[in-house]
């Protein structure tokens, strides 16, 4: 069996291959009787939880109940009584799903293979690894990626694909993030190396005929470019936003062209708005931050990335700055390249945490008078739920349990020993928590992991062809042999 059709095994459900429907989803999963005519309605109550929102409006709740019908959140309050399934939601955390608003999901099959590399070592390992590709490698990649994301509480995610050398490969990534079940926002992006594909961009016409004119999908479209006019222009005459990636401001030997002038002209020519999200903007000046805070542009930060993969930019993400420019509701954080980095947001969450507080501590002890405020976990979580998605085009849909948006959310199991007594809930999941401690993760309304399992996913399967794949692509390229895993 090849590696695509082991991978379109890998994407059938659990409960199908287990003979269980999901009329028993209740009282096999979550230990609950259940009436099948509320589960045909699909609506469910989750009980006596300590409810995050992220909702100013709202507030949270010590302990209180989410109503959840079909895909959407029907209401959130300290009490609710439903004709419903209900979930004992007693000793966790219910809170909206993580989202990393900026990965390259295409090379996942590689995690860590280059743990300890800077910013010209990844750049060659990606680069070499493009003319490579085939379709299952790009498909299985992806499901790897969201499998690994849907495990560590993300439930939503935006794959920068920057390896769109064919429609095949394409479709190939579009269609993984379809059968992993995750909500993803493909941004369709040139190849960061070698010729361009000739479609490009305007291969995006039969992308959206393909796959996204049922806007209720949970895979959405982006436009991925570089700082180029007629781009933006195609991507607002249809309709999508656009995601700039490699966007700094200041020039290394590893990437000399700076964008900052060129945000600037492009800010005076009236082409940057509240549709345009930029990645990674280290090294900007106050001028640059400026303009992007008041054209509305949205910002996300690869704290572990920036800080590790020498050359990009002057390696400090810019979390101070977007601070101070009021931009932190609408600035996204990032998990990046898996090559090099870990794949969940806890760590990019405390990375964010101390890389603020490390620079703001030196000048507040340097006697500096206009030393800024320590960052707080709160400032953290807004940045990796409401902040996301939000630079993902997606804040009126996802990011607060707020009542009429898709019930994504999570549930950690805040009584673990690692984590109990709960005193602070979200510092407990900003600073405390880890992968092991997201007990359920629901998309849409479904569940898709619970008591540690993910429900949706064949681990095995997809491991498994993800092995393939990259024995393949390191056998046809150099770049990997058994013996580095030791190395």
């Amino acid at each position: 069996m090849n590696t695509f059709r082991l991978a379109e095994s890998a994407a059938r459900t659990v409960l199908g291959r287990s003979g269980l429907g999901e009329t028993s989803l209740a009282e096999d999963f979550l230990n609950t009787p259940t009436e099948p005519q509320h589960i045909a309605t699909r609506r469910i109550l989750l009980k006596s939880g300590t409810i995050i929102t992220m909702d100013p409006m709202l507030g949270d709740f010590v302990s209180g109940d989410v109503l959840i019908e079909g895909a959407k959140i029907a209401a959130v309050a300290p009490h609710l009584e439903a004709t419903a399934t209900i979930i004992d939601a007693s000793g966790m955390i219910i809170m909206p799903g993580l989202v990393d608003a900026h990965r390259h999901s295409w090379s996942s099959a590689f995690r860590r293979a280059i743990a300890s590399a800077d910013g010209a070592a990844y750049g060659h390992l990606a680069n070499s690894l493009i003319p490579a590709l085939r379709e299952e490698d790009v498909h299985i990649a992806s499901m790897l990626s969201d499998a690994g994301a849907i495990q560590s509480g993300i439930t939503c995610l935006l794959d920068h694909s920057h390896m769109s050398k064919s429609s095949a490969i394409c479709d190939a990534a579009v269609q993984g993030h379809i059968d992993s079940g995750i909500r993803a926002v493909y941004s369709y992006a040139p190849p960061r190396s070698g010729p361009s594909d000739p479609a490009y961009p305007f291969d995006v016409h039969r992308l959206i005929e393909r796959f996204f004119t049922n806007r209720d999908r949970l895979v959405t479209l982006r436009l991925g470019t570089r700082l180029i006019s007629e781009n933006y222009a195609l991507a607002r005459r249809l309709g999508l936003g656009i995601t700039s990636d490699g966007v700094f401001g200041v020039p290394t030997p590893l990437r000399p062209d700076a964008s900052s002038q060129r945000l600037l002209e492009m800010a005076a020519a009236g082409e940057l708005g509240p549709d345009v999200t930029l990645i990674h903007g280290t090294g900007f000046p106050k001028e640059v931050m400026s303009a992007l805070r008041d054209h509305g542009v949205c910002l996300v930060l690869a704290p572990t990335s920036d800080s590790t993969l020498r050359g990009l930019g002057n390696s400090v993400p810019p979390i101070q700055q977007a601070i101070d420019h009021g931009m932190l509701e609408r600035t996204g954080i990032s998990v990046d390249v898996e090559v090099a980095l870990t794949g969940d947001l806890f760590a990019q969450m405390r990375a964010i945490f101390l890389i603020q507080r490390i620079f703001a501590n030196k000048s507040w002890a340097e006697g500096d008078p206009s030393a800024p405020a320590p960052m707080t976990v709160r400032d953290v979580l807004t940045m990796a739920t409401i902040g996301g998605a939000r630079a993902g085009g997606l804040a009126d849909t996802i990011g607060s349990l707020t009542a009429g948006k898709q019930a994504d959310l999570v549930m950690m199991r805040a009584t673990g020993i690692n984590l109990g007594p709960l005193n602070n809930a979200v510092g407990m999941v900003v600073i405390g928590a880890g992968v092991d401690n997201v007990h359920g993760v629901m998309i849409g309304g479904r569940l898709k992991k619970w008591k540690g399992r993910l429900l949706q996913l064949d681990e095995s399967a997809i491991l498994q062809a993800a092995t393939a794949s990259r024995d393949y692509l390191g056998a046809n390229t150099g770049l990997w042999n058994r013996e580095d895993i030791v190395r």
